[in-house]
């Protein structure tokens, strides 16, 4: 039986794309870049996943990607500009960004009542957390474990031994039995980090992919999920 949620933040809780497509757009109108077309998008999600992944891998540190990042997609996109001045830009408007996936915030109440909620997230602490707030909902949660804040990534064993630790050590203080493995859902949207990370601990697992085109690309998940309405039923 399932009595805790671990949950990712980014295109599981908030619309991460939704911000890059809007900030690209306003971002390359602010630095006379050319202007942004909706295919530009693909080749940040092509470089930037390139990057996590690197990072879930432990090739390349959380400074790398900060770096390195729209330089990358400036060459790819054949545009001249510092990226790590663009970088600042992103990060500081990512920072206050809270667009919520539908549904989610609804969802989220209503499971905060009967469910212990925690986020799992990889990114900086604060940015996480004032997005969170921003959102409105970050008083749904009872904690928030960050990757920036851990000092380790998901999918590594790391980040989960990490966040059982606080789970636990919250359980103690507020007289709970510890909660098995089993009795914790992972929800989130990435097979690399959060699915093959959940299976890999053996906690449940559930594939937040509103396209369904990841479905049945990883062994061993609980769940796929194509919206927020889903997960309630799941677990109702």
């Amino acid at each position: 039986m399932i009595r805790a949620l671990f949950i990712d933040i980014d295109d599981t809780v908030l619309d991460f794309a939704g911000y890059v497509k809007e900030t690209m757009k306003t971002g390359f109108a602010e630095f006379g870049l050319p202007a942004y077309e909706s295919w530009m998008y693909d080749v940040f999600h092509e470089e930037n996943s390139k990057l996590w992944q690197g990072l879930e891998r432990g090739e390349i540190a959380f400074e790398d990607i900060k770096r390195d990042r729209w330089n990358k997609i400036f060459a790819a996109l054949g545009i001249s500009m510092d990226g790590r001045v663009f970088e600042d830009y992103f990060r500081a408007c990512l920072h206050d960004s809270g667009i919520l996936i539908p549904g989610a915030k609804e969802t989220l109440e209503d499971l905060s009542e009967r469910y212990l909620l925690f986020v799992a997230s990889n990114g900086p602490d604060e940015q996480q957390r004032n997005r969170l707030k921003v959102a409105g909902i970050d008083d749904l949660f009872i904690d928030v474990f960050t990757s920036g804040e851990i000092g380790a990534s998901k999918p590594t064993k790391e980040f989960f031994d990490k966040c059982i630790e606080k789970v636990n050590r919250f359980t103690d203080q507020n007289n709970i039995r510890k909660l098995d493995k089993d009795e914790i859902l992972m929800v989130g949207d990435s097979l690399t980090s959060d699915i093959s990370g959940a299976v890999e601990y053996g906690l449940k697992s559930c594939l937040f992919d509103p396209s369904g085109r990841l479905f049945g690309k990883q062994q061993g998940v609980d769940y796929e999920i194509r919206n927020w309405s889903e997960l309630k039923s799941i677990l109702t």
